[in-house]
């Protein structure tokens, strides 16, 4: 099934040079949600990818290392989120947005009433 996405990813195209810091590796990426009856796109998943010699590949591994501060991984949750967040509303689309957070910083807040929201 060939199903085009109107959400393009920009960095499916666009070259990016590469940064000693992990963190200006990492960006969100837009997985296409499909229909089961259908085929037809009805949401993205937005999910943290990042560059690896040249390639784009899963950022899975930093948020599961525990060679990372949580601090730097909740920033860089944040970071990809806010990411996600404000390109997905520059596209005037029909379809829902997901979003993967991390469930590490639920662990440093002491008073869940106050969470924040997105």
């Amino acid at each position: 099934m060939n199903v085009k996405n109107p959400l393009k990813n920009q960095h499916d195209t666009l070259p990016h040079p590469l940064n000693t810091r992990e963190e200006n590796k990492l960006f969100p990426y837009f997985q296409p949600i499909l229909c089961a009856t259908s085929g037809a796109i009805v949401g993205y998943e937005a999910l943290a990818r990042k560059y690896d010699n040249g390639r784009v590949s899963s950022a899975g591994e930093l948020f599961s290392s525990r060679d990372i501060p949580v601090k730097q991984l909740i920033r860089w949750d944040r970071k990809i989120r806010r990411q996600a967040l404000e390109q997905f509303h520059k596209i005037s689309l029909s379809a829902y947005l997901t979003l993967n957070i991390s469930t590490v910083w639920l662990d440093h807040v002491s008073d869940l009433s106050l969470l924040p929201t997105l």
